[in-house]
């Protein structure tokens, strides 16, 4: 867990590696996942496509934009 005044986070979650990063706008999650084809790492799925449903909710393939908790 970040501590809770920090701003950057990176953690590794087996298959995938979370970078967690707070803005004073907005809070941005990169999810990174190694290529099993190195050549042409673009013809597999996004690393995306490995986080679980549920957790994404109504964000799944694309950005969404919520307020900050003050």
């Amino acid at each position: 867990m970040p501590p809770p005044t920090g701003n950057h986070f990176s953690v590794d979650l087996g298959t995938l590696r979370l970078v967690w990063e707070r803005h004073s706008e907005f809070v941005r999650y990169t999810f990174i996942a190694a290529s099993n084809v190195p050549d042409a790492p673009w013809d597999e799925p996004p690393a995306l496509s490995l986080v679980d449903a549920d957790w994404l909710g109504p964000c799944r393939d694309r950005s969404c934009w919520r307020p900050m908790p003050s």
